[in-house]
């Protein structure tokens, strides 16, 4: 059975970004947390990018795209689905 983009969203950020950071809600404001800055917003979609193989413009890259996990979540799913 497949992850969802979710769970393999918060288990990268807790086990590659930060170490030991506890369980992330997945409507919980990442930048304003201090889960997500500038350079872990690139770390995120080049890993997004990778991992579910999908090809993300600069019109996907803004701060309603990138707060929530959910938020990236319906961003990757979108991708998807335009394929």
């Amino acid at each position: 059975m497949d992850e969802s983009v979710s769970t393999v969203l918060s288990r990268y950020i807790r086990e590659d970004l930060l170490p030991g950071f506890p369980a992330l809600d997945e409507n919980l404001s990442l930048f304003e947390a201090g889960v997500l800055d500038s350079l872990a917003l690139i770390k995120v979609l080049l890993f997004v990018e990778r991992r579910f193989g999908v090809r993300l413009g600069m019109k996907d890259l803004s701060l309603a795209s990138f707060d929530t996990i959910a938020q990236i979540a319906a961003l990757v799913e979108a991708q998807g689905k335009d394929r």
